[in-house]
């Protein structure tokens, strides 16, 4: 019974890595970006091969269900690729079971991406871009404690309760790694000051890194960038699109941005009156420096 099962999973895992490894191989017309036709011939005919002996072919089945009776060289090589596949054809369930995206996973299959990849780029794009917004809505907060912290004389309530403030941001979101700059020690050492702040105070260090910190962090004041726009930005600068160009169209006569980015964008976020301008501007600032 248990054997049939895992022989059941692994089938269908096979099944699936074919049908994956048979939708990345893309003709170059639908690629943002270029492969080395040497590797992609090699890969076309490694998935060709997979295909054939051990998924279609009765034969490449019966190997399967025969381990026990290769030579142990080509039992090794059999039972590797079998983990291999069923570890791929599980994520490949489990992104396949992600829920749908309306504007992204569209547009991402019109541009050459294989119904799987498209599904996951849309996920990962968009649950990214959320997040980010919702840290960008703390850095104030965030900075606001810090220098709270850094007084040399302070309120014990407004400490405790700038430290507790500090502390959730820390667990919850990416606002510490903006602001220690990927000083992963000196933020862990942060980190563990504060925890120790909660039931003693700030200590002498601990007001010491925060007034370092208020030297270099500026309260950022006006709109925040949205999830929208955060997202948009991302495939711009990963060049997702077929061409890999970050412009977009704009028509007069209907008074609107008409090109296939944008109208993804305001379906996924459901922003009918989304532009795309400020963020193609900051990527064109960021190439300028």
């Amino acid at each position: 019974m248990a054997a049939s099962h895992v022989e059941g999973s692994a089938k269908n895992a096979r099944r699936e890595l074919a049908q994956f490894l048979k939708g990345t191989s893309l003709p170059p017309a639908k690629r943002a970006c270029v492969l080395d036709p040497d590797i992609e011939a090699n890969f076309s005919s490694a998935a060709d091969y997979i295909v054939g002996n051990f998924i279609s072919d009765p034969t490449g089945a019966a190997i399967f269900r025969n381990q026990d009776t290769l030579d142990e060289a080509t039992r090794q090589i059999v039972e590797g690729f079998l983990m291999f596949a069923v570890l791929v054809g599980h994520a490949i369930r489990y992104v396949a079971g992600l829920p749908r995206s309306d504007g992204y996973e569209p547009w991402l299959l019109e541009n050459g991406f294989n119904p799987i990849a498209a599904r996951g780029l849309a996920y990962v794009i968009t649950h990214s871009a959320r997040r980010q917004a919702k840290d960008l809505q703390l850095v104030g907060p965030v900075v606001a404690a810090i220098r709270t912290l850094a007084k040399p004389r302070q309120n014990l309530n407004a400490a405790r309760t700038a430290t507790k403030l500090l502390l959730e941001a820390a667990k919850s979101t990416t606002v510490f790694e903006t602001i220690f700059e990927a000083d992963l020690d000196r933020e862990l050492e942060f980190v563990r000051l504060l925890e120790c702040a909660i039931d003693n105070g700030p200590s002498r260090r601990l007001m010491e890194i925060a007034v370092s910190l208020a030297r270099t962090q500026t309260l950022r004041r006006g709109p925040k960038t949205k999830a929208s726009s955060i997202a948009h930005e991302c495939i711009l600068r990963e060049r997702l699109t077929v061409d890999g160009t970050t412009a977009y169209s704009y028509s007069e006569i209907e008074g609107d941005f008409t090109d296939g980015l944008t109208k993804a964008t305001r379906r996924e976020f459901n922003e009918p009156n989304f532009k795309p301008r400020a963020a193609r501007n900051r990527i064109r600032r960021g190439r300028s420096k």
